[in-house]
């Protein structure tokens, strides 16, 4: 036998007779009733085994460039080389011309004084203004007593040629006259002219030679006694007249000599030649003391 309860208050009591038959048809399915409260929420249970690794993804697409932190900065390189100087600008504008300024004072310089002072003093000069005017006075010291000068005697010699010998190389002029001397002997058989004082002496001499049509070079050279290097020498240049053959040789010197030194002009040509004779201008040699 089923129980069966129902919604009163005593089920089952004695008072009441139930009687059961067999089932009939049910009946409709009543609403819903309301929903009851939310019970409390159980324990968790235990965590599940982790599944295997899924499949990889395709790669997605590329994203936008973006920009990285910025380094610190490099050393400086070395300077490069200057470059071509540019080309000059043009010239600016004349500036404007200044006020022309007041016209200066010209002032008077004079000589107040001249004072002599003392040997060893010091020379000195003051100036004065006066007004627009200076004035100059000057302090010179008066110089020591110069020794008394030498005597100096004339020694002077002009000597001229009458000879018309062939005059071989190396052999000496003969300058037989003596037109005026004093102090200066001339040997009229070699030409040699002695000085008898020491001193500086100015020489000048005047010779015509001819070698005939050889066209030749002449020379003439001042030697001293003993020596073979000349004081001097004059020359035709490159060659005689090529029509006669004659040239005029003109020389001088400025020597110093001792007392009894010895002089003589010298044939240096390297051939002969003849002194010429008689014409206007005869063959000369001066000797001059100038100190």
């Amino acid at each position: 036998m089923n129980n069966l309860f129902c919604g009163c208050r005593q089920p089952f009591q004695d008072r009441y007779n139930v009687i059961l038959t067999s089932a009939g048809p049910q009946g409709p399915v009543g609403p819903v009733g309301r929903t009851g409260a939310t019970g409390p929420t159980g324990p968790q249970g235990l965590i599940g085994p982790t599944g295997p690794t899924g499949a990889t993804g395709p790669t997605g697409a590329t994203g936008p460039t973006g920009f990285g932190i910025i380094g610190p900065t490099g050393v400086t390189g070395a300077t490069g080389p200057t470059g071509a100087t540019g080309v000059t600008g043009p010239t600016g504008p004349t500036g404007v011309t200044g006020a022309t300024g007041p016209t200066g004072v010209t002032p008077t310089i004079t000589v107040a004084e001249t004072n002599t002072l003392d040997p060893g003093e010091s020379a000195s000069v003051t100036a004065t203004t006066v007004g627009d005017n200076v004035q100059l006075t000057f302090n010179i010291p008066q110089g020591p007593t110069g020794e008394a000068a030498p005597a100096v005697t004339q020694s002077y010699l002009l000597a001229s040629s009458t000879s018309a010998a062939q005059v071989s190389d190396d052999s000496p002029i003969i300058f037989n006259t003596t037109d005026e001397g004093s102090n200066i002997t001339l040997s009229a058989t070699d030409g040699t002219i002695t000085v008898n004082d020491a001193g500086l002496y100015l020489v000048l001499w005047t010779v015509a030679v001819t070698n005939g049509s050889t066209q030749q070079q002449i020379v003439v050279s001042l030697v001293n006694g003993g020596q073979t290097e000349p004081l001097a020498t004059s020359s035709s240049g490159s060659e005689v007249a090529q029509s006669t053959g004659t040239a005029t040789l003109n020389g001088y010197a400025v020597i110093q000599a001792d007392a009894g030194e010895t002089f003589q002009l010298i044939n240096t040509s390297g051939a002969e030649f003849t002194p010429i004779t008689g014409t206007a201008t005869p063959n000369r040699i001066v000797f001059v003391r100038i100190v």
